[in-house]
């Protein structure tokens, strides 16, 4: 008798096994409105929370499957992260805005040895704060995704 109910129940077993793994590639893509209205496309595994802003419109986008946590804050009262912390400068640009990032190590207790800071300077400015600095080949094109609302 034993073994019918193990028969019965070995499907839904096997079925629930990692046959559900979402595909985490930027080809398997999701589109994620932010605080702000604007949006960005990330691999469909990526979750996105907007948070609760006072003067801006900050929130977090995070993969807990591969050490991936980027805070953002949109707005004027946000500031201008990169040009406030960083050092070397480097420029890009997404669909349609332009946008600034640097490598920042030990500039403060709020950033200290931490991570990869980009700005939208244009728009607001937009900060994206990626706190690992080792994932930026998966990070920048999300970042490059970036599309005004």
């Amino acid at each position: 008798m034993r073994v019918k109910y193990l028969l019965l129940l070995s499907p839904f077993f096997f079925r629930c096994s990692g046959e559900d793994k979402i595909d985490c590639t930027i080809q398997n893509d999701q589109i994620v409105t932010l605080a702000n209205g604007d949006n960005l496309t990330t691999p469909a595994c990526w979750v996105h929370e907007a948070r609760q802003g006072i003067n801006s419109y900050p929130g977090v986008i995070s993969y807990e499957g591969d050490s991936i946590y980027i805070m953002y804050d949109i707005g004027d009262m946000a500031g201008n992260f990169v040009e406030h912390y960083g050092t070397d400068i480097l420029s890009d640009s997404s669909f349609n805005e332009a946008f600034i990032y640097t490598v920042v190590n030990g500039i403060d207790s709020t950033y200290e040895n931490c991570c990869v800071l980009f700005t939208f300077p244009d728009r607001g400015p937009a900060n994206f704060v990626l706190f690992t600095g080792e994932k930026i080949d998966e990070v920048l094109p999300v970042i490059k995704t970036y599309k005004l609302n």
